[in-house]
């Protein structure tokens, strides 16, 4: 490589998959490349850093993905000097493409506005606010000569979020910019608009008129002169990817990892999505049933170790093994099986490859914690 001064041409082939977020619809892309040439890269990236920083090309007060400069560290600086400034009463600011952004003497906390004297005037202030917006609110939908006029806007409170928004996002449905147009329009024309989010249809004469008419509209409505929002050809493009995806993955559980997708089909969405685990529970149920972990049976596959046997003379020294059947680890093993036998309400024995097919996060917990109570780090 070196002496021709060109790069083998497999390393510019790459395996792109898809796997999915707790968010539907949300994706991360892995690219997998070859593993020589990822070792070559991280050469490279080395020593290129090295020439950087020895050169001081970079000024010093660049931070990102920098040693002892990244953007946890700069976040570190800027909380230190926060709170320096808060203490000795000064006020500080941060510059964002040019514009200030000022430090704020309150802060809202778990729905109480908090001050700097805790006095509570300002959480005073907000609820009088508040109560006046829900009064006003109240007046409008009332029709009464007392309040306001009840010809109010009632839609969906994320497209209220949107059309009151003063940002203007490349995702928006070119109808919301048509939308924000006519506001603008009647705002210069001193035409009122009250936008309003009511949490429920039921009882509200013009919510139940809006949604009969869509209802009709979608069996005996006629062609309409709107284009079709680009955003509506996001579902498309994804349930395509998901596919090939998926195709990709059985064609290859053919040859490699065939055990991993009979134990665990794929599904649309992570296994983790409806459950509260940290990111220590979700790589190591990942990598207990995708059987490659820190155990000499799974680094025995890989050519790491030289013995796949276990220290207490068993031949494999596998994740069942451990957590089941190692005569070295029993010190918290009949606490492990009580739980384990109190939540499924099912005896012993088990196998890890069951458990973790629809795991919960009490299951996933009492494993985690048996094997960090021994020191293990699969």
């Amino acid at each position: 490589m070196l002496n021709s001064g060109s790069f083998p041409l497999s390393w510019k082939d790459s395996l792109v998959f898809l796997i999915p977020k707790n968010t539907p619809g949300k994706f991360r892309p892995i690219s997998l490349t070859s593993c020589f040439q990822k070792i070559q890269e991280k050469l490279v990236l080395l020593r290129l850093n090295w020439w950087i920083e020895s050169s001081s090309i970079i000024p010093a007060y660049q931070f990102k993905f920098r040693k002892r400069k990244s953007c946890l560290d700069n976040l570190g600086i800027l909380a230190t000097e926060a709170f320096n400034g808060f203490a000795s009463q000064q006020a500080f600011s941060i510059q964002l493409n040019g514009t200030s952004v000022l430090s704020n003497r309150t802060a809202k906390f778990l729905g109480i506005v908090l001050d700097f004297n805790l006095c509570g005037h300002s959480h005073a202030s907000y609820l009088v606010a508040k109560c006046g917006k829900l009064t006003n609110v109240i007046k409008s939908l009332r029709g009464t000569w007392w309040g306001a006029d009840p010809k109010t806007l009632l839609y969906s409170r994320s497209v209220i979020n949107i059309i009151s928004s003063c940002t203007i996002d490349r995702d928006y449905n070119y109808l919301v910019l048509v939308l924000k147009n006519k506001l603008r329009s009647a705002y210069i024309q001193n035409i009122d608009i009250t936008l309003v989010w009511i949490p429920a249809h039921v009882g509200i004469l013009g919510n139940e008129t809006a949604d009969h008419l869509a209802k009709e509209a979608i069996n005996k409505g006629g062609p309409v002169d709107y284009m079709i929002p680009h955003t509506d050809f996001y579902e498309s493009v994804r349930e395509t990817l998901n596919k090939r995806t998926k195709d990709t993955l059985l064609s290859l559980a053919e040859h490699v990892g065939s055990s991993y997708f009979n134990n665990f089909p794929i599904t649309p969405h992570a296994w983790f999505s409806k459950l509260k685990l940290n990111r220590l529970k979700i790589v190591t149920t990942c990598r207990i049933r995708s059987n490659h972990y820190n155990l000499n049976y799974s680094l025995y596959r890989c050519n790491i170790v030289d013995s796949p046997s276990c220290r207490c003379g068993a031949p494999q020294q596998d994740i069942n093994h451990v957590l089941w059947n190692c005569p070295l680890l029993t010190l918290y093993r009949s606490s492990l099986l009580e739980s384990i036998e109190s939540l499924l309400e099912k005896p012993p024995p088990y196998d890890v490859f069951d458990l973790l097919k629809k795991p919960s996060t009490h299951l996933i917990t009492y494993i985690i914690s048996y094997l960090r109570k021994h020191n293990i780090d699969v």
